[in-house]
């Protein structure tokens, strides 16, 4: 699913704000959908946190064998 990054930004940005995300969904009028990209920003941030983690691991290993 693409999803419009710009939609993404804004929705972490309100969400951080219980206030700001209630005027966010009325303003639209799309509570629903404004929740759902939230969530897939979620989980797409948790999965890039991840692969850095892996890297930073990967990393870590390389410069113990030197």
């Amino acid at each position: 699913m693409r999803v419009d990054e710009n939609l993404v930004f804004l929705a972490k940005k309100f969400m951080e704000n219980y206030a700001m995300r209630n005027y966010f969904a009325e303003h639209f009028h799309k509570k629903r959908i404004v929740n759902n990209y939230y969530k897939y920003a979620l989980k797409e941030g948790e999965k890039e946190q991840q692969q850095e983690a892996k890297c930073g691991e990967l990393a870590d290993r390389r410069d113990r064998r030197h």
